[in-house]
């Protein structure tokens, strides 16, 4: 049922209404003349902001040139660090290393050079296993005869034996 705009409920509401108007006119009389506009934003921190295409792909950009560029400040530091280690090529350098085993027992030079040849021995023998497995690999995926039969199969000598025992 629609309510008249003379319903008694509502003069009140009315009157409050104006009241307010009002009062917001007086407040800005009294304030003086308006010199600046002062933002009022209201943003709740849980809400997720959108964003638009284009500016997401800036963005995007933007952290793939950081990225690079940390790779570069990365090659840069190492570059440092090697030029200024102290070693048997390098005897002015200002940066000295020192090992020690995991028990706390400082590592003899000896013991180091030792080290050294072994480790260098584990990657000789990985890499070299690592390209037999490559070999092995591309051996078992690479076609044996290169021909191909009527049904789309591979050509190969058992499967001709079987073949001809079944024409005959």
């Amino acid at each position: 049922m629609p309510t008249s705009k003379k319903n008694p409920a509502r003069a009140g509401k009315q009157q409050a209404f104006s009241n307010q108007k009002q009062q917001q006119a007086q407040k800005r009389a009294t304030n003086g003349p308006k010199t600046q506009i002062v933002p009022q934003v209201k943003w709740d921190s849980s809400a997720d902001l959108k964003i638009r295409g284009t500016s997401l792909e800036g963005y995007n950009k933007t952290l793939e040139l950081l990225y690079h560029a940390m790779q570069n400040f990365g090659q840069i530091y190492q570059e440092t660090i090697a030029l200024n280690l102290k070693s048997e090529q390098n005897p002015g350098g200002l940066i000295e290393v020192t090992y020690e085993w995991n028990n706390g027992e400082t590592v003899t030079d000896v013991e180091l050079k030792v080290f050294q040849a072994k480790m260098q021995e584990m990657q000789a023998l990985r890499s070299k296993q690592q390209t037999e497995l490559q070999q092995k690999a591309a051996v078992e995926s690479a076609p044996k005869s290169g021909l191909v039969g009527v049904d789309g199969q591979e050509l190969t000598k058992e499967s001709l034996e079987e073949k001809s025992k079944i024409i005959v």
